[in-house]
């Protein structure tokens, strides 16, 4: 019965017998005794020491002049592809995470999209922000976040208050922040927002 199988699917029994068939295991610990043999074997069975280095040199110079070559056309063309494929919401979400790279991208987020449905809103500007940081922030009253958005609204002419805030965040951790400097870059977050929009 089993000469039958064997006739009929000799493919089949080839393939069964090449994946069982071969009892080596792979040295997963290097530093075993086991290993150096297995090695040794391996590299006898591919024998780099048949070419000279002066046939290997040209060769492996135009091959990785190739390889960079191809990862260059594939390193441009990926990049490109993630310019072309992010919205103006992406590309903006991305440009604020660059910015506040402290600050969680969820965070940034939610101000985002409560900066965009205030659009048409006949709000002030003070309330425009407050609102915003109140959605990402809500266990800060809303009066501190007034008394706190108030330069924001000042200093919408110049971006000197944001880039000094960003500058003495930069390499603090999120959590190491207090609550009023984490609502203060969710404030300067809202005002890059709100003043590009307005530049539109």
């Amino acid at each position: 019965m089993d000469n039958e199988l064997e006739i009929h699917f000799p493919v089949e029994t080839d393939l069964v017998e090449l994946i069982w068939g071969d009892e080596t295991v792979y040295p997963w610990n290097p530093s075993d005794p086991i290993a150096d043999h297995y090695f040794s074997i391996q590299d006898r069975s591919f024998p780099v020491t048949a070419w000279s280095s002066n046939e290997l040199s040209p060769n492996v110079e135009s091959f990785f002049a190739g390889l960079e070559e191809l990862w260059n056309g594939f390193k441009s063309e990926t990049e490109s592809l993630l310019v072309e494929g992010y919205s103006d919401l992406d590309q903006q979400l991305l440009n604020l995470q660059l910015q506040f790279g402290v600050v969680p991208m969820g965070i940034i987020e939610r101000i985002v999209n409560c900066a965009h449905s205030l659009y048409q809103s006949n709000l002030s500007l003070l309330e425009q922000l407050t609102v915003c940081v109140h959605g990402a922030f809500p266990h800060i009253d809303h009066e501190d976040l007034w008394v706190l958005a108030r330069p924001f609204v000042y200093a919408m002419r110049s971006g000197d208050m944001v880039e000094r805030l960003v500058d003495t965040t930069r390499n603090s951790q999120w959590h190491t922040l207090s609550d009023v400097e984490q609502a203060r870059l969710g404030l300067a977050i809202a005002q890059v927002i709100l003043s590009s929009r307005d530049s539109l």
